[in-house]
């Protein structure tokens, strides 16, 4: 049980509202008050084709890594896979697949893309096919260190996302007064849409991981990396952090 440790806090979290609730519960058991201003919405993507054709074959595929909760989510909807290797990255992206009774076979240490990739060149991927569902606002670092790998790659957009406008106007809201302390990102996105509104201010900001610390630091933000990139670990860096102001 979490003690009162942040007790005086205030923080803001960002994500779309329903991936908020587990870092909300653990803020607020351990004594925070709980801002819900999610940055931005996740949609369909543009055009679903690509994604529909690839999962009509799935088990063609040798490998289906899945980077986000967000991906899982769309290719389960549509398809199981059967034979296909299944790759997780982050332990939410791996409980949508245990909720839909899919197989692991690799969830890497470290929930990132150089820790995929290093985990992937271990087992070897050399002549494999992988299906990498993505996001339709995802660098291709991924898909470019999987060719250096020798894999061949298909990366068609399983969602997109844009702005939240209601949840913009609150994070400014909260940052025009004098009692926000903080501010948890999960994604590049929700930075690049926060961006305007924080530059130059003095909220503390906390970063689930690599690719959004980069996003931040992009704006002349800076920002606490999650140790662990996983909500457990973007609550450790808060509750660490917050004991040294």
């Amino acid at each position: 049980m979490a003690q009162k440790t942040l007790s005086g806090v205030s923080i803001a979290l960002t994500r779309e509202r329903e991936a908020n609730a587990e870092l909300a519960a653990l803020l607020a058991e351990a004594g925070a008050t709980v801002h819900i201003c999610p940055l931005i919405r996740i949609t369909p993507p543009a055009d679903t084709a690509p994604l529909l054709a690839a999962l009509a074959r799935i088990d063609d595929y040798d490998w289906l890594v899945l980077t986000s909760a967000n991906a899982a989510r769309a290719v389960f909807a549509h398809a199981k896979p059967r034979t296909a290797r299944v790759a997780c990255i982050g332990e939410s992206t791996a409980a949508i697949a245990r909720e839909a009774g899919v197989a692991i076979a690799l969830q890497p240490d470290r929930a990132h893309s150089k820790g995929t990739l290093e985990a992937l060149a271990r087992l070897g991927v050399q002549g494999a096919t992988i299906l990498w569902p993505r996001s339709e606002l995802a660098p291709d670092t991924l898909k470019q260190g999987l060719l250096a790998l020798g894999a061949a790659v298909d990366d068609p957009a399983a969602y997109g996302n844009e702005p939240d406008a209601t949840g913009l106007a609150e994070l400014a809201r909260l940052l025009r007064g004098s009692n926000l302390h903080a501010v948890a990102f999960a994604s590049p996105s929700a930075v690049a849409t926060a961006a305007g509104v924080l530059i130059g201010g003095r909220v503390r900001c906390y970063s689930i991981g690599p690719s959004t610390t980069r996003a931040l630091a992009d704006y002349g933000i800076a920002a606490t990396e999650a140790a662990e990139h996983s909500t457990a670990g973007l609550f450790a860096a808060i509750v660490s952090g917050e004991a040294h102001e």
